[in-house]
């Protein structure tokens, strides 16, 4: 396995990093100013704090499911290093979905070797609504998106 295709320039990789990133501005502009929190995102920052708070016994207990662990620890990183600022959260949150798309464009380039067309459609990707509207609200779907697409570039 090669780390983003078998000998091309990383030029094309940045572009698209950047793209994808660069279009989460475009939808920042469609979705306007809603807040960063949604209708779980509560549960989310409870759970990263009782982690910082009380430790690894009382987050595993208080967990509801294995689906709640992996990103309240993501969110616990963030609030550690930059204290509970959600803003920093969206931040690292768009840049996992560069990364994600990136990785989409990894996986298109081993089925067509045209960097044209598969940057075409990781930047439809990119810019679809419904799927990066979610990068603004502190949601798993961000990190959940990204896991998916490396195991399958993984695969």
């Amino acid at each position: 396995m090669y780390l983003f295709g078998k000998n091309k320039g990383y030029l094309q990789y940045v572009i698209v990093f950047f793209l994808a990133c660069a279009s989460q501005v475009i939808v920042a502009l469609i979705r306007g100013d809603r807040g960063f929190l949604g209708h779980d995102s509560q549960r989310y920052i409870q759970l990263a704090n009782c982690l910082l708070d009380e430790g690894i016994g009382a987050f595993l207990q208080t967990a509801d499911t294995p689906f709640y662990l992996l990103y309240p620890i993501f969110l616990a990183g963030i609030f550690l290093v930059f204290g509970e600022n959600y803003l920093v959260a969206v931040v690292f949150q768009i840049l996992f979905y560069g990364i994600t798309c990136l990785t989409i464009f990894a996986i298109l380039q081993d089925f067509r070797d045209s960097w044209l067309i598969n940057g075409i459609l990781t930047l439809y990707f990119a810019l679809f609504y419904e799927v990066a509207h979610w990068n603004f609200i502190l949601y798993s779907d961000a990190v959940a998106l990204f896991w998916v697409a490396l195991t399958v570039y993984i695969y």
